[in-house]
């Protein structure tokens, strides 16, 4: 079996991958291959999982070298044999589409995406027409597609010509989760009586932390509290800027890329999210396996993994207002934060690993 993403760095897809590989390789011999690799940390063997040399220079990562980039990914098909391939990702199945098409004999393809796929077709004119025209006729021989939630499916169906689209869902290690939560914090913040709100995320336009800063000035006004994100990123510099205009530089922590973020979302109150697109969310899946209610703006997606006043509380999309009156809203209330946090871990049961691996298994059954 051979997974083909776009990058290994710290990003959810990788994420996913490597859980659903470590509970798959007891089967399938199983590879991982991207584009380009970010996260040094990811070479060779990871938890039995064969890390396949990319080499590949970001520079090439452009449209016009998209034949040279499927020639390579043909060559990887041609080394290693696989029977299943696994791709995630709309430039990523294209590349893939078109190495099969020049392939024999061919494994048997599925095609996923994590996230809304028209955000790679990009604004409106001729570039997105060519974008979707490619798609549309690199994956039209995938035999099953994937989405991660229904939203993403109803997405995939318009963008993409592959037949149905089965949604499966994305793999929870809640074991594992629970080991890496009961680790050592340092930093004396935790250590403190003063809640802590925290979020989770790659520091991008896209993950709108300028309006979950803008709600933490709002909560400062009503009562004392911290603010943490882990994560790092292009808005680095602009958030901690905003941050010091703001005059909240001594009341939020940027610590930057957490190989182990779960420590930390344990020991908080509140986990914020204010993300503008997300195809589900796995932080969030994350933050209810650690029992730590829930802020979170309505992405289109959302209602897979929240229901609004049940298992936690969801904003409009850049609304900071609404954002920081409902932090303010579960910071007083222990007994609001509970009951979310509990109606919250009710909904884990199909993203464990055993129910999560076993719809694959049971899809690669029906293809193979």
């Amino acid at each position: 079996m051979l997974f083909f993403i776009p990058e290994l760095g710290n990003g959810g897809i990788e994420k996913v991958v490597i859980t659903l590989g470590q509970r798959l390789k007891d089967i399938y011999d199983v590879y991982i291959y991207a584009e380009v690799q970010i996260n040094p940390n990811f070479k060779g063997t990871r938890k039995n999982l064969t890390i396949i040399p990319t080499g590949s220079n970001p520079k090439v990562l452009k449209h016009k070298y998209f034949l040279q980039r499927a020639l390579k990914f043909r060559s990887i098909i041609r080394k290693y044999r696989p029977d299943i391939i696994i791709s995630a990702y709309p430039r990523v199945n294209a590349i893939a589409g078109l190495a099969l098409k020049l392939s024999q004999p061919k494994p048997k393809w599925i095609l996923s995406d994590h996230g809304d796929p028209s955000l790679y077709l990009g604004e409106k004119g001729i570039r997105r027409w060519l974008k979707r025209s490619l798609l549309r006729r690199m994956t039209g021989e995938a035999q099953a597609c994937v989405a991660i939630s229904n939203s993403v499916r109803v997405q995939m169906e318009e963008v993409y010509q592959c037949g149905q689209v089965k949604v499966l869902a994305n793999p929870l290690d809640l074991q594992g989760i629970s080991v890496l939560a009961k680790e050592p914090v340092s930093h004396p913040w935790f250590s403190e009586s003063i809640p802590i709100i925290i979020s989770v995320g790659r520091l991008t336009k896209s993950k709108d932390f300028e309006t979950l800063i803008k709600a933490f000035k709002l909560v400062l006004g009503a009562l004392n509290a911290r603010l943490v994100i882990l994560g790092d990123g292009s808005e680095r510099n602009h958030l901690v800027q905003l941050a010091k205009e703001l005059k909240l530089e001594s009341k939020i922590w940027f610590a930057g890329y957490a190989p182990n973020p779960y420590k930390y979302v344990s020991r908080s109150t509140v986990f914020a999210f204010s993300s503008t697109s997300e195809g589900q969310g796995m932080v969030l899946l994350e933050a209810m396996a650690l029992n730590i209610p829930i802020v979170t703006t309505g992405f289109e997606g959302v209602n897979d993994v929240i229901s609004n006043q049940v298992s936690g509380l969801v904003v409009t999309v850049g609304d900071s207002n609404s954002l920081g009156n409902c932090l303010i809203s579960l910071l007083e209330s222990e007994g609001l934060r509970s009951e979310l946090s509990g109606a919250a871990c009710l909904t884990l049961e199909k993203h464990s690993l055993d129910h999560a691996s076993g719809q694959y298994i049971q899809l690669i059954e029906e293809i193979v």
